[in-house]
This record gives structure tokens, C-alpha cells and sequence, in this order.
């Protein structure tokens, strides 16, 4: 069997081969972080929004940037202001343990973030596992601690793009949209920000109420239907196999 055959994959993360067009997104995306751009995607569940992001714009962004840092955080679920800090923690210290794998890399890593406190720990299959704290952080994270590590990395070099998705359950954490958007205002311009949302309700509650904190925030991208004649190519190409 030829390893050249494509599935069709749904229900998972789709990889740049078999993600069925979307390369007007994946480019206008491109160069929102070229441009430091803040921009908000909608597009509903299974659109491809998210695959767009991993597959396609975070590596080519990686690529193209050598010393860049790109932080994804997955929202999903969050409840409280706790919820949120706990996600944006997690997420911190996965991007950090992907850019800084080496241990000598870290300890370079330590002497140039003055302020931070990387940390190691050799897990069970013999990798690194690393993580970040700031040296005046209480013990549980918070909002404000994730924003001043993003602005410690950026101040000594380190080249930072986040990307949030499932941004809109942020509207169900009572306080979250006020702090978020504060933290967010005193970023420094040069960091480019990237929120995706599937539920167009609460996207609307977030982004487009004259008083809410993040009120025309942004750039909008819609992730549209697919055009029928691409789509049936896409499937022609994934079923003509079985036939």
C-alpha cells in the first residue's frame, strides 16, 4: 500500500497535508505575527481553526523566528480567575520546556531572564522537563505572573506570540475579561496576540458590547464554510481509494 494515501481525518488535530484548504487564513495569520497584530478567529467546531494554528502558522512562525517563544493556551472550561491562571501557567511552561530543552540552555537561559527562575527535573523516560517561576511569585499562579514572565522574556530578547483558544468561556470566570484585558493592554506592542473562539455567543458577549473590557479588540477573521468544489475534490481525493 502506497504511504502517499491521504485519510480523512476529523475529531483530531489535522496535520498541514490533510487540512483541506485554508491557506488565505494561514497566510493573512502570517502576517498578523509578522505585524505584531492582535486578531480574533471565529469559526465553529471542526472548521479547522485550530489545526490551521498548531499545524500550519505556529511552526512556520517558529521557523521563521529562530529565538521565538510561541505560547498556545486552551481555555476550555475554565470556571474562575483561578481556572484561567492555572491554564495560562501550564501553558507558559510547556512553550518554555519546548524552546529551552537543552540544560546548559537553561542555565543561559536563567542569567538572561533576570527575574525568572527556570527550573529542571529529569522525568522517568530520561527527558527534561523544564519550568519557569518569578522569583517573587506566590506559590499559586496568577494572572499577573504569566503577563510579567511574557514581558520579562520579550524585555531580554526572547520573541513572544500568544495564542489562546476557546478564549470565549473566559465569559462564564466572573473578573476575567476586566484583568485579562489590563494584562494584555500593558504588553508591550511588538507581541503579537492570537485569540480563537467556537461559540459565537459568547464571542459576541466579549467583543461586541458597547462596555465590555475587549469591545472591537482586535482584527476579525471568520473561518467560512469550505467551497463545495474544493471540498469535493478534498473527499474525491481521500474516498477514491476504497471505491
Amino acid at each position: 500500500m502506497s504511504s502517499n494515501i491521504r485519510h480523512f481525518l476529523y475529531n483530531t488535530l489535522v496535520d498541514r497535508a490533510n487540512l483541506c484548504n485554508l491557506t488565505r487564513e494561514a497566510q493573512l495569520l502570517a502576517d498578523a505575527l509578522r505585524c505584531s497584530d492582535k486578531i480574533v478567529i471565529y469559526g465553529k467546531r471542526d472548521s479547522g481553526k485550530t489545526s490551521l494554528v498548531k499545524s500550519i502558522v505556529i511552526p512556520d512562525w517558529l521557523r521563521q523566528t529562530p529565538a521565538g517563544m510561541a505560547i498556545y493556551i486552551e481555555l476550555y472550561g475554565v470556571r474562575s480567575i483561578t481556572d484561567v491562571a492555572e491554564k495560562l501557567t501550564l501553558y507558559f511552561n510547556k512553550a518554555y520546556q519546548s524552546t529551552f530543552t537543552i540544560k546548559a540552555t537553561l542555565k543561559s537561559t536563567a542569567a538572561m531572564i533576570k527575574g525568572l527562575r527556570p527550573s529542571f527535573a529529569v522525568s522517568p523516560d530520561a527527558s527534561i522537563e523544564a519550568s519557569v517561576t518569578n522569583n517573587a511569585a506566590k506559590s499559586r499562579p496568577t494572572v499577573e505572573n504569566f503577563f510579567a514572565n511574557v514581558k520579562k522574556l520579550h524585555e531580554n530578547g526572547v520573541e513572544v506570540a500568544i495564542i489562546i483558544d476557546e478564549f470565549q468561556d473566559i465569559a462564564l470566570a466572573t473578573g476575567c475579561e476586566e484583568l485579562l484585558r489590563e494584562e494584555m493592554q500593558k504588553l508591550p506592542f511588538e507581541i503579537p496576540i492570537i485569540i480563537l473562539g467556537s461559540k459565537q455567543h459568547l464571542l459576541a458577549k466579549i467583543f461586541q458590547r458597547p462596555r465590555a473590557p475587549f469591545f472591537n479588540w482586535g482584527k476579525r477573521l471568520e473561518i467560512k464554510p469550505l467551497p463545495v468544489d474544493e471540498y469535493n475534490d478534498y473527499i474525491i481525493e481521500r474516498f477514491g481509494f476504497h471505491h
